[in-house]
């Protein structure tokens, strides 16, 4: 009855932010703080201490049934169909997630070590092969990918530091590399492929919290700065130099079975991931108050005047002047004119959307490595039980990134069609160009797809 109501309250499912938090708010944040608070309220030498522990983290990951949707058809109709989708993501998130769990309980430190080796090396290497479609991208784009936009470039840096960053983990998984770990205890965990693995690691958190801040504070268009994008990258790369040399990698531990060799840098490492956290939490709190307070204003009637002067400051942009301009410059024919108006879309506008999706799923991943870097420091757990499946899904996270960039770039609209359309030219058989994506997974936030006919008579006037 559950998935009954769920299907008929839903006509057409869309990841929205407010689906996409719920979701995780549901089955991943409350899974991991319902363990954290469990290991601080119950006592160590209960017993049973260790079944209850894992009971809460399985308890917390099972999804929303359909109540919620019943309360929003009751009380708010029109927020039903996104309740309703959040409770089918929940559904299909929630699957894998207790399987995995379920799978880790009956586990000891040895197999559960094991099961991590083969899963990380599994999604090391698919990230790899992601890596490679998504330098295959930007060969293809070219200057199409427009790297005169700052967050264009940071983005192409970010995903080509994730490649590397996949390459370097495969080489030091011990499934590849027995003696690795070897080395990385005799060393201090001061080997030369540890510091590589720790500094690309901490080089893409900082270019995900900078390119939050950008879509928090910067504007909704494409700004043409080279030079301000190479800096933001450079100064990435210098600034990651100090976490890598004092904290250990995320990650790293775990695979080579090592518990807490040295304290004050695994003290240095639960600093720096709440560090992130607090950041990009302090951004994603400010952006939600800055789009509130927006569309308040923009709610204001136009007798009132507002709306010309929130038009340059809300981020949102007038997509009809966009055809406007792409028509311009075209040959005449309307199929021309379209073609012309979707590539402008992808080299004039921020990808928002994408930036998003990375940016909430970044929020996510620090918030599991503060939990699971405080339950080693604090409390001396060990990868087994349910903390083994914490520990298993913070690495799938934290080395899936590859995958998490390429699929918001494919369902974003305005970069799919630029694609489409290059790859119609290299093989015409393969692709068509004129059919056009109903499929808007990952949406720019900040942008207004048409104008409302109340405002369409002022020049510049959003609504």
């Amino acid at each position: 009855s559950a998935l009954f109501l769920t299907g008929t309250s839903l006509r057409s499912p869309r990841v929205a932010v407010w689906a996409v938090g719920l979701v995780l708010m549901k089955v991943v944040v409350c899974a991991y703080l319902s363990y954290a608070f469990a290991t601080i309220l119950i006592p160590e030498d209960r017993e049973g201490a260790q079944k209850l522990r894992d009971f809460t983290f399985f308890y917390g990951v099972i999804p929303t049934g359909s109540p919620p949707i019943v309360f929003a058809a009751q009380f708010d109709p029109a927020s039903a169909e996104l309740i309703a989708t959040a409770v089918l993501f929940g559904l299909i998130l929630a699957g894998p997630v207790m399987f995995v769990t379920a799978y880790s309980l009956p586990e000891e430190d040895l197999a559960a070590n094991m099961i991590l080796r083969q899963v990380q090396a599994t999604t090391d290497a698919s990230s790899i092969l992601c890596g490679l479609i998504f330098c295959f991208f930007l060969l293809l784009l070219g200057r199409g990918w427009c790297f005169q936009c700052p967050a264009k470039m940071l983005v192409a840096f970010y995903g080509l530091v994730l490649m590397v960053y996949a390459v370097v983990s495969l080489m030091l998984n011990p499934i590849l590399s027995p003696y690795s770990c070897e080395l990385f205890k005799e060393m201090e965990l001061r080997t030369p492929l540890v510091l590589t693995f720790g500094w690309l690691q901490n080089t893409a958190c900082i270019m995900v919290l900078l390119l939050e801040s950008m879509l928090v504070y910067g504007p909704a268009t494409s700004k043409k700065n080279t030079c301000l994008g190479l800096l933001m990258a450079f100064a990435c790369f210098v600034f990651a130099l100090m976490p890598s040399l004092l904290a250990t990698p995320n990650t790293i531990n775990e695979i080579c079975g090592i518990a807490a060799v040295q304290t004050v840098s695994l003290t240095l490492t639960f600093a720096w991931s709440c560090l992130q956290l607090l950041i990009a939490s302090v951004l994603a709190i400010d952006g939600l108050c800055r789009a509130r307070r927006s569309k308040e204003m923009m709610e204001v009637p136009i007798g009132h005047g507002q709306y010309g002067h929130q038009n340059g400051q809300s981020g949102h942009v007038n997509l009809q002047n966009l055809h406007t301009v792409s028509a311009s410059g075209s040959s005449g024919t309307e199929s021309d004119s379209e073609s012309g108006a979707e590539e402008n879309k992808w080299q004039l506008l921020v990808p928002q959307g994408t930036i998003l999706a990375i940016s909430i799923l970044f929020i996510v991943k620090s918030m599991m490595q503060v939990i699971n870097a405080g339950q080693v420091l604090f409390h001396g757990n060990k990868n087994r039980g349910g903390f083994a499946a914490m520990l298993l899904l913070e690495s799938v996270l934290e080395h899936a990134q590859p995958w998490v960039l390429v699929i918001a770039l494919f369902f974003d609209p305005n970069f799919t069609s630029v694609l489409l359309k290059l790859l119609h030219q290299v093989c015409p058989i393969c692709c068509r160009p004129k059919i056009k994506l109903t499929c808007d997974l990952v949406r720019n936030p900040h942008v207004l797809d048409s104008v409302p006919p109340a405002a369409s008579d002022s020049d510049g006037v959003l609504n």
